[in-house]
């Protein structure tokens, strides 16, 4: 019951954490995606794919750490530097060429984010 709770009230901040870590692990296992994809140009030139990858996963998995152990240092940090991640690559996929619907995901992980960071103070 206490694992049903946890996962209950912490159901943003786990979505935002694990859906990091997948998104890190992709742009590592694939760099061909920032590589090639247009939507990507901007993040191209800001950071090195494996870089900002680690990042993602760094952070994800500091997040789940600091729910699991209910360490508020751990979740307060992390999750402000998901926040900061996701609020660039909310701006890059936005005002890149093409037009692209990728922000609408990235906006919607800003949210998330927000709201994770809102409740944990």
């Amino acid at each position: 019951m206490k694992l049903k709770l946890l996962i209950a009230l912490k159901l943003d901040s786990l979505v935002v954490a694990m859906t990091s870590v997948l998104f890190g692990t992709q742009l590592i296992l694939y760099p061909h995606i920032l590589q090639t994809y247009k939507i990507y140009t901007l993040i191209r030139e800001l950071f090195d794919n494996t870089a900002i990858g680690l990042a993602f996963i760094i952070l994800g998995l500091l997040k789940i750490i600091g729910i699991v152990i209910n360490n508020r240092t751990i979740k307060y940090v992390s999750i402000r530097g998901l926040l900061f991640l996701w609020l660039v690559f909310f701006i890059a996929f936005l005002i890149s060429p093409p037009p692209n619907t990728v922000w609408v995901y990235s906006l919607a992980m800003v949210i998330l984010a927000t709201g994770s960071a809102y409740k944990e103070g």
